[in-house]
């Protein structure tokens, strides 16, 4: 199981990958949307995703494949 998704370590470049195990790349923290303020690219899909504080793909604490 992936580590918690950690936003600092994530900016400061550390790896990051999805629940089930995909490896996802940090775009950018955006504070001023504040109910999906991160973007990241999930490899094998085409096109970036946005997340939670909490690398919640879709709702924060909701469990998805997707989430970081």
């Amino acid at each position: 199981m992936p580590a918690k998704f950690d936003l600092q370590k994530a900016i400061a470049g550390e790896p990051i990958q999805t629940r089930d195990g995909r490896k996802a790349r940090f775009i950018a923290h955006v504070p001023e949307a504040p109910a999906q303020p991160v973007a990241a690219h999930i490899e094998g899909e085409a096109s970036i995703e946005v997340f939670g504080l909490d690398g919640s793909w879709w709702s924060p604490g909701s469990t998805r494949d997707r989430d970081l």
